[in-house]
């Protein structure tokens, strides 16, 4: 790697705290999904990661269209969305959900 190559500590963070970051993982992560859906011979588990995976994926593409600063920004008919503090806060909460849901199931199960 050259050294002009290499991004600076302020651009890195200015990158992971811009909407471009999410987006980049929704495409990643609408990729992998579509790459798992059908297939077959698949356990509980598995079945159970699939769906909370693309439920948190749902939400994060809800939030993207939702932010002025996305180039996923919903225009509907000229006129833009403009959501209230409420309903992205309802969304950040799903997605929190989904992550714990899938963290508590599928990543780090305890028996009781």
């Amino acid at each position: 790697m050259n050294q002009n190559d290499r991004v600076s500590e302020d651009e890195n963070i200015q990158y992971l705290t811009s909407p471009r970051f999410l987006e980049d993982l929704a495409v990643i992560g609408a990729g992998l999904h579509n790459a798992t859906t059908n297939r077959s011979n698949v356990s509980q588990k598995e079945s159970l990661a699939h769906f909370l995976f693309f439920r948190t994926l749902s939400a994060v593409v809800t939030l993207l269209r939702l932010n002025p600063r996305s180039q996923y920004y919903l225009v509907p008919n000229g006129y833009p969305v403009m959501p209230d503090i409420y309903s992205i806060a309802m969304i950040v909460r799903s997605i929190m959900e989904s992550y714990y849901t899938f963290y508590y199931f599928i990543i780090d199960p305890k028996s009781e």
